[in-house]
């Protein structure tokens, strides 16, 4: 945290860790895209600041702190990462993007690629979908990217088994050795 700001990352998204030749962590965000992915950022820290009474204010500051610090620990390890979205009624269309925009903020902290991070995405409602799925081949922030923000709101009943059990399938396709 400096000067009231959480600090993402210390690498700037369109620039690889100087120790991994080639790497990137990702597409580049540019004007009203980049405005837009930070109107939902702030969205997204508003309702986690709501969520905190009193003095579990500063402690919510300190665990995304925490969070984002052990996130970035895993960015240059092997990783199969499975997203699970709920976007059911109750969740409501215009609170889903926030939901696409912290998966898309934890995704930059590591780096995606068949070598690193491998991700999936699976939302549920009234059924599972899996909307992306690397865990097989690998990807890269950019197809990752695209592919999340392709992914509609559908509403519908709450079924988090299914998708949980769905998410443990994919999981079993993950590389050996890899942080799941």
């Amino acid at each position: 945290m400096r000067s009231g700001r959480l600090v993402l990352s210390q690498t700037p998204a369109s620039r690889p860790p100087a120790r991994i030749p080639g790497a990137t962590r990702g597409c580049r965000l540019e004007g009203n895209r980049m405005r837009g992915r930070l109107a939902h950022l702030g969205q997204l820290c508003v309702l986690l600041l709501m969520a905190a009474k009193g003095g579990q204010c500063l402690r919510l500051k300190f665990d995304l702190q925490q969070f984002v610090s052990t996130l970035e620990q895993y960015a240059t390890q092997k990783n199969d990462v499975v997203f699970v979205l709920d976007e059911s009624g109750s969740i409501e269309a215009e609170n889903f993007p926030a939901e696409k925009v912290f998966v898309e903020v934890v995704a930059r902290l590591l780096i995606v690629s068949p070598e690193f991070s491998r991700l999936a995405v699976v939302t549920y409602g009234s059924d599972h979908v899996t909307h992306i799925d690397q865990m097989t081949a690998g990807g890269d922030m950019c197809r990752f990217v695209q592919q999340l923000e392709e992914i509609p709101y559908r509403g519908g009943s709450t079924k988090t088994k299914e998708a949980l059990e769905q998410a443990s399938l994919l999981l079993g396709n993950a590389r050996p050795g890899a942080n799941r």
